[in-house]
């Protein structure tokens, strides 16, 4: 029964794991999209303002 339990905690922390690591890849990919858009549509933007934008998608 121990080594059942084990088991089962083994698993449930390799799937939270693997659910914090999808979600942090998925929160990346959205800010670097973010930041793609606004130098594609802000090229007139300073540096200043886009690093803002990057520190407030953080």
């Amino acid at each position: 029964r121990l080594h059942t339990q084990r088991d089962s905690t083994l698993h449930s922390v390799l799937h939270n794991t693997t659910i914090y690591m999808y979600n942090s890849a998925a929160h990346r990919a959205a800010v670097i999209v973010e930041l793609a858009f606004s130098l594609l549509f802000q090229r007139g933007a300073s540096a200043d303002e886009l690093a803002v934008g990057f520190c407030d998608a953080h």
